[in-house]
């Protein structure tokens, strides 16, 4: 689940896989279903169109960010015998080993 959930944020961010630590795979938007239609073929359609919604049902609710941070901190996922390939799998969706920490600083320039 982790891996897939991965390759969707890579591929919706442009290869790069920097997820916040507090990121979890939403949900589609709630509807108003005035016509008659439920939100859950609602959502069946909107995930069945790969453009309107990536996130399969199954990953809904996923702590994705902290997941992948359990990666970077404990080594989660990288142990035993295909631990190599793993690194590569997550390498080529794009992961970010060594992530920016705080906030970013912010250049105050003093007029004279």
């Amino acid at each position: 689940q982790v891996v897939h959930a991965a390759a969707i944020y890579s591929q919706v961010h442009g290869k790069k896989l920097d997820v916040p630590s507090n990121f979890v795979v939403p949900e589609p938007p709630k509807i108003s279903c005035d016509d008659g239609q439920s939100q859950k073929m609602y959502n069946a359609q909107l995930t069945a169109s790969h453009d309107a919604w990536p996130w399969p049902e199954q990953l809904w609710g996923l702590a994705l960010g902290q997941r992948l941070k359990d990666v970077r901190l404990k080594g989660a996922y990288l142990s035993g015998s295909s631990a190599a390939n793993r690194r590569r799998q997550l390498d080529a969706l794009g992961f970010v080993w060594k992530p920016k920490r705080g906030r970013r600083k912010t250049v105050h320039v003093e007029e004279s």
